[in-house]
């Protein structure tokens, strides 16, 4: 355990301001153990995608001044390799995140704990993650396309009809994203598989969905705060230079890919906290493995 610092609750009963100060002082204790081991993977996938960012599409179209039939044939690359990266640095962040709240959990993690101590726990998140993004991602995908089929099946060129599907789909992801967002967390801290994983965040999603929700809107607000403020340089060098690219360019791109790193495990902390508090709300984590620590002995 990390020495001459107190070892904060995981499984605890808070309110929302609780939550929210427990998930502070974890970062406050733990923020270098935590970025040592992000960096480590997060400097490598931030020039792999500036790399990448150089290339996408939306930063072509004042070169090209809007003309989409202008972009290269291997637009359809840029684009997936783009997004192969991003899903790759996004799901490193949140394993590795994971896995150290799991470690300080398990009260093995300390000051000098590296890849080393958690790389198996990281693995293993990594791959869980991807498997609960492609159910929900699949899930979402045939949702979509069955509404679209339907809408334009029974009432093509219905305009109304369509900006209602649109509506419906807006509603949807807002509605959901509390349950999809505490969805890795079952996953990582009870070692539930993908699917149950899901099932059961769904049901504590939905019964905390407020609170769940403003966690979440607190978070946004800190990633868009710190995304703009480093990709800002990236987009104002980008349009002068009408789409061009060296290295200035590469370097401020790679600074924007830079920001995901520093706010994506804010974000896997505050959820982490308010899954903690609601699953000991509900079931009392905490209580329950005192009484089974007490049969133990």
């Amino acid at each position: 355990m990390m020495n001459n610092k107190y070892k904060i609750e995981f499984y605890k009963n808070r309110d929302l301001g609780e939550r929210i100060s427990a998930a502070t002082d974890f970062l406050k204790q733990n923020w270098k153990v935590i970025y040592k081991n992000i960096f480590l993977g997060a400097i490598p996938l931030s020039l792999i995608s500036g790399f990448a960012l150089q290339f996408y599409p939306m930063f072509n179209f004042a070169q090209l001044g809007g003309d989409v039939s202008g972009f290269p044939e291997n637009m359809f690359l840029a684009i997936l390799g783009y997004w192969v990266v991003a899903i790759i640095y996004n799901t490193f962040l949140f394993a590795m995140t994971g896995a150290v709240l799991s470690e300080y959990g398990a009260g093995r993690l300390t000051e000098q704990s590296g890849w080393a101590e958690l790389k198996g726990t990281m693995f293993s998140f990594f791959g869980k993650t991807l498997l609960i993004n492609l159910i929900l991602g699949l899930s979402m995908v045939i949702f979509c396309v069955l509404l679209v089929a339907f809408v334009f099946i029974v009432g093509a060129g219905n305009t109304a009809l369509i900006v209602l599907m649109v509506f419906i789909i807006i509603l949807l992801v807002i509605g959901l994203t509390p349950f999809f967002t505490l969805a890795y967390y079952p996953a990582y801290y009870a070692g539930k598989s993908a699917s149950e994983s899901i099932r059961i965040a769904f049901g504590l999603g939905f019964r905390n969905w407020g609170t769940t929700f403003v966690v979440i809107l607190l978070s946004s607000i800190l990633m868009a705060i710190v995304s703009v403020v480093l990709s800002m340089p990236h987009s104002i060098v980008s349009v002068f230079m009408m789409g061009s690219h060296n290295f200035l360019t590469f370097l401020l791109a790679s600074i924007a890919a830079f920001g995901t790193a520093i706010t994506v495990p804010f974000m896997c902390v505050f959820l982490s906290f308010q899954y903690f508090s609601i699953k000991e709300k509900e079931e009392g984590v905490s209580l329950q493995s005192k009484v089974d620590d007490f049969e133990n002995l």
